[in-house]
């Protein structure tokens, strides 16, 4: 029985009636027997009467409905005695909402990133195209997710769960005896419940005992209470979390990533490359082969690396860190000072470190220290926004200012030292280093060995200190000096001043008004551009380019020759 565009009065007979109300705000009424009925546009009022009734409504729009209501093509009242419905979307992104409502329903998406939501009864759910999220909702519900990576959680019931497509698909059974099935493409059980839980490669045991297939992924998150969570016997990635409460988390040999939460937990990971954090707590972190990642978090934490390249960060508290067999990291982030030794670390808490080979800190935005001068391992260090102290040891050292006026060191050993924002001081030391200014007037003295001097921006001073050195003052008005052994000193742009020291050295001024001093050795100075000043020094000097002697004012010291 069909109505027209008007008011309607639909009313149908015993037996299984279709009613369709089209247009217009209608009455419609199935009596008895096992109705269908379609409002359509308009706000119409619809009972089903006696029997098992279905409401049926197909449109590219949003959905609620309730017992007693249906907003969506319009606001229809119902009369509280229809016991199915069935509500199909269309190509944009539809919300259909029927958990105020205790039938059983069928929802269907379009192709659009749809939200699918059901509620008290048994219910058939399909999202189609597009990233959908569905809801099953109470009741033994059927979710099937179609083409595109959706999200399915079946809630209370024993739920069948389809990932279907080849897209990535996330399924959570929930409550219940359920079976999950990702079908193609890389798909992931998810559960988050105050429960234990225990993964195989076929079955999820914790809110029930549900049975997996094409499952690739699996991420578990605890509650409160202290809970095991064990996926161990599985060699997918995992990610587990173990929230609240004195948990045991134990992964398999996949690359997983493990999240103790609060509490005192015990977090033991398999073969793979692997995160563990304990967090908040007194935590144990094992960790397996591979190359994994350990952060104790607060509290007093024990940290093994055992086989791989680790990295290691015990954070605030007084930790034990074993790396175990590899080259393994201590990595921290710290505010204050510390002092870094074989073996120990003091200053966020008093670490105790075994089998660390190398070192990598960095500091916060305080003013900070760093001494890692008796550490026998190469370090990484790294300022923050204040007026931080690195010192490097007995390696080939990275020390990174950058912001603030910082003091760098590197040691011993071939060092690589920036000083970033502010005026620095870099001291290379001993080794053949590598120095870089930065943005302030720094300065920067290369020390023992052959170094290698940037001056960058700002006013810079620049010594090399001893061995055959090179430095380049980059931006601005610099100062260098080769000192001690062959250097080569290039002024670069800026009104730069230049000093060979003893050695044979070459000295390159810029396009802007440089002084060059050549002292002792045999030098080879050039201007280039602008009104260079030019003194030769003690030997057998020579002034490069002499077709700019027009352009530039000289001063002739004893012992220059003209080349």
């Amino acid at each position: 029985i069909e109505g027209g565009d008007g008011n309607d009065l639909i009313e149908g007979e015993d037996g299984q009636d279709t009613l369709l109300g089209f247009a217009g705000d209608d009455t419609i009424f199935g009596d008895a027997g096992n109705d269908s009925i379609t409002g359509a546009d308009g706000d119409d009022w619809i009972s089903g009467g006696i029997g098992l009734d279905l409401l049926f409504e197909s449109a590219d729009t949003d959905f609620t409905l309730s017992d007693s209501s249906l907003s969506g093509l319009g606001d229809d009242q119902l009369g509280n005695d229809l016991e199915y419905a069935r509500l199909t979307g269309g190509n944009s992104a539809n919300l259909i909402n029927t958990t105020a409502f205790t039938g059983n329903v069928m929802l269907t998406g379009g192709a659009g990133p749809d939200t699918l939501q059901a509620g008290w009864g048994h219910d058939v759910l399909n999202g189609n195209a597009g990233d959908d999220s569905i809801s099953g909702g109470d009741g033994d519900d059927t979710l099937g997710g179609g083409s595109g990576a959706d999200t399915m959680d079946g809630s209370l019931g024993n739920d069948i769960l389809r990932g279907q497509g080849s897209s990535a698909d996330v399924l959570q059974g929930g409550p219940g005896f359920d079976t999950l099935d990702g079908g193609a493409g890389h798909d992931r059980v998810f559960e988050w419940a105050d429960s234990d839980f225990t993964l195989e490669s076929n079955s999820l045991v914790g809110l029930g005992t549900d049975q997996l297939a094409n499952i690739e992924s699996a991420q578990l998150i605890g509650g409160v209470s202290s809970n095991t969570i064990d996926t161990s016997a599985v060699d997918w990635p995992v990610t587990i979390n173990g929230a609240g409460g004195d948990d045991t988390l134990q992964s398999g040999g996949g690359n997983d990533k493990i999240l103790g939460g609060s509490g005192d937990d015990v977090i033991t990971s398999g073969a793979g490359i692997d995160k563990l954090r304990g967090q908040a707590g007194n935590d144990t972190l094992t960790a397996g082969n591979g190359n994994d990642r350990l952060d104790g978090g607060t509290g007093n934490d024990q940290l093994a690396g055992d086989a791989g390249d680790d990295r290691l960060r015990g954070d605030l508290g007084n930790d034990q860190l074993d790396g175990g067999t590899g080259t393994d990291r201590l990595d921290e982030l710290i505010n204050g000072n510390v002092v870094l030794v074989n073996g120990q670390m003091q200053g966020i808490g008093l670490d105790t470190l075994v089998d660390i080979d190398t070192a990598w800190i960095k500091a916060g935005g305080g003013n900070d220290s760093i001494d890692a001068s008796t550490f026998p391992g190469p370090v990484t260090l790294i300022g923050g926004a204040g007026n931080d102290t690195l010192l490097g040891g007995s390696m080939s050292d990275h020390l990174y200012g950058r912001q603030g006026e910082d003091q760098l060191e590197g040691g011993s050993g071939a060092d690589w030292i920036s000083g970033g924002g502010g005026g620095d001081s870099l001291l290379g030391a001993s080794g053949t280093d590598t120095l870089v200014g930065g943005t302030g007037n720094d300065l920067i003295y290369g020390g023992a060995d052959d170094d290698t001097l940037l001056g960058r921006q700002g006013d810079d001073s620049l010594s090399g200190g001893d061995g055959d050195d090179r430095i380049d003052g980059g931006q601005d008005d610099d100062q260098l000096a080769g000192l001690l052994g062959n250097d080569l000193l290039i002024g670069a742009s800026g009104s730069d001043s230049m000093t060979g020291g003893n050695g044979n050295d070459r000295l390159l001024g810029g396009a802007d008004p440089d002084v060059a001093l050549g002292g002792d050795g045999d030098d080879t100075l050039r201007g280039q551009g602008g009104n260079d000043t030019i003194a030769a020094g003690n030997g057998q000097d020579a002034i490069d380019d002499p077709t700019k002697i027009i352009e530039e004012a000289f001063i002739f010291l004893p012992g220059w020759i003209d080349p």
